[in-house]
């Protein structure tokens, strides 16, 4: 089982264990438990699972080969606005307009295009997703296939690395920061950012939604700090700052920029926050309290009709397979409408795209709390007549759950 990923410390205490009922073909293992290092306090996901079965995962299942870019090359909104606070930070944290700048997971670009806009031309890019790649280079600029524990060989130093959504995935932390420091120049820095776990409980909109199989590491800004001085690095900006994903809702963010002040590393003492226990026991009690709400909705539904449709095969919809009364219906199918699901299964139901729902008067509930409102655009354009229940995360007074397709505005 895993150790700590910062501290390489055994000994922990389980703060949550959660269990999921996944895809028929999924990689991951269907539980872990979330724990604190008992020596420095950082919080991660404690499983089975090895870097190959993540690696396996990235393949075979990840959304993000699959640019935020449209065909037509506008970026919703929600991403414009959070890419443009991304590249202020990031050109201010750059030594000169020179500075040779490395942006790894670099997606479909959106950072290095708005890094070049700002007149800074000396970037490159790494992705482990050759689509990625393609549109990187498309819009002429530097950029290579790899992982962050995987870079390309002789790809040279740079002044600025930035590592942003990346670290809270990886398995092995220790390996990807060693390879990334070796790529600093003299006084080369790296800017990082991640969830910011210790503002989790303030920014909770679905029960347990940043305890999931691909959140494996829950970072504060201490434990990032614990990190980074074991490879001579010390902290030189720190940000907490809030971004809006595709449903608007706030997501708290915590981006730190640390830079080489001495060579020999620092194993301690460790920097320990002594609230970030209690701050994540709010988390979890909040998610307990959220997700006996959505049990109880389901039980309503339930009592319409043994047999459903469930529209929605994320993370939420896996938890609530194992902890709510979903686990006891008769679901006919799965729908969702990301095509790299269809054709897989859940408990031998079929995953089926949206255009691909049978005929038939079965309640459909939308496990998603996060993109409800797309998912009912969608089923108000296939005109479906099958009533559709839409899962609350909080109680309205006075209020109880009905079907509500015909009210899609």
């Amino acid at each position: 089982m895993r150790n700590c990923p910062v501290c390489n410390g055994e000994q922990g205490e389980i703060l949550h264990s959660q269990r999921l009922v996944v895809m028929d073909d999924y990689p991951l293992p269907p539980s872990f438990d979330v724990v604190q290092c008992s020596a420095c306090g950082m919080v991660f996901n404690r499983n089975s699972a090895t870097q190959k079965d993540y690696d396996s995962f990235y393949e075979r299942f990840s959304v993000h080969q699959n640019p935020a870019e449209s065909a037509d090359g506008d970026i919703p909104v929600w991403e414009v606005t959070r890419l443009q606070n991304l590249t202020e930070i990031t050109a201010n944290s750059a030594p000169s307009k020179g500075s040779r700048i490395l942006d790894v997971g670099c997606s479909s670009g959106g950072l290095l295009k708005n890094l070049v806009f700002r007149g800074f031309s000396n970037v490159v890019g790494v992705d482990p997703s050759p689509v990625c790649v393609a549109h990187v280079r498309a819009k002429g600029i530097e950029a290579y296939q790899g992982g962050a524990g995987d870079l390309p060989e002789n790809i040279g130093t740079f002044d600025l690395i930035t590592l942003t959504g990346v670290l809270e995935h990886i398995e092995d932390v220790h390996a990807t920061i060693a390879s990334l420091v070796r790529l600093c120049s003299p006084a080369g820095r790296i800017l990082v950012e991640v969830p910011d776990a210790i503002r989790y409980a303030d920014f909770l909109h679905s029960p347990f939604q940043d305890f999931n199989t691909e959140h494996i590491n829950h970072f504060s800004i201490e434990s990032l700090c614990n990190l980074m001085r074991q490879f001579g690095m010390e902290r030189f900006r720190e940000d907490r700052i809030e971004i809006s994903g595709p449903s608007g809702l706030q997501l708290p963010c915590l981006l730190a920029g640390f830079e080489r002040v001495q060579e020999q590393p620092m194993n301690g003492p460790w920097m320990i926050n002594k609230s970030f226990r209690h701050s994540m026991q709010r988390y979890v009690n909040g998610s307990r309290e959220i997700m006996e709400r959505l049990n109880q909705q389901v039980l309503h539904v339930l009592t319409t009709s043994p047999e459903v449709l469930v529209w929605g095969t994320g993370q939420l919809a896996m938890k609530m397979l194992s902890d709510t009364a979903l686990r006891d219906a008769k679901i006919i199918a799965f729908v969702d409408a990301n095509p790299i699901h269809s054709g897989r299964s859940i408990m031998g139901r079929p995953i089926l795209l949206p255009q691909k729902i049978p005929q038939g008067d079965w309640p459909i509930i939308v496990t998603s709390l996060l993109h409800a409102d797309g998912i009912l655009r969608v089923i108000r354009n296939l005109d479906l007549a099958n009533p559709v229940f839409v899962l609350q995360a909080q109680q309205q007074p006075g209020s109880s759950l009905h079907p509500i397709v015909r009210q899609i505005p």
